[in-house]
């Protein structure tokens, strides 16, 4: 009986660890922040989803074998229709209604601070990126806060305008995300 409990926890200890898929929780937050020619202003993804795998040793992440993100580009709300409409044309919403992050790296996890690589594809358009966060782990839950800076002239989006052009919005915007991830 020793023999094989102490069997039992050799292969235990010399197994590699497995991933654990994790679903996008609907608390996650996201919303993009950019700038115009009369304000700043900010909207709001009411529709994240997405999946990812998670490594998790004695409480730390360890590797994140997968992970893909899925904004549905209808969803971001500004409270204000006319610039939903301007913002859902700029990024060609009729014909690729979702805004999409695919892993194909991770460069660093160090303690909290974690660095990926992806793809990213908006309006079509696909382009490699590097995105860090903070990663943290805490029961059945994963967080990761970050921002990632966007030039939406790269993917093809020309930055919307309104009243004859005199209000135009600024080509730069930030992705604010809090992606909350469960089992």
């Amino acid at each position: 009986m020793k023999k094989a409990l102490l069997f039992s926890f050799v292969l235990l200890l010399s197994a590699p660890l497995l991933a654990q898929k994790y679903m996008v929780s609907p608390t996650s937050e996201v919303s993009v922040v950019g700038t115009s020619t009369i304000h700043d202003w900010e909207s709001e993804v009411e529709n994240v989803k997405g999946s990812a795998e998670f490594v998790v040793e004695n409480g730390m992440i360890a590797s994140i074998p997968m992970m893909d993100i899925t904004i549905k580009a209808e969803s971001i709300e500004s409270g204000k229709s006319k610039m939903n409409s301007l913002t859902y044309e700029a990024l060609k919403s009729n014909n690729f209604p979702n805004i999409l992050f695919k892993l194909t790296e991770v460069k660093e996890i160090t303690g909290s601070k974690v660095v990926v690589t992806g793809e990213l594809m908006i309006a079509g358009v696909k382009r490699n990126v590097s995105v860090q966060g903070i990663i943290e782990s805490e029961g059945n839950m994963i967080t990761i806060t970050g921002a990632k800076k966007i030039d939406m002239t790269e993917y093809n989006i020309d930055p919307p305008s309104a009243m004859f052009g005199t209000i135009q919005v600024g080509k730069d915007v930030n992705i604010l995300f809090t992606l909350k991830l469960t089992t």
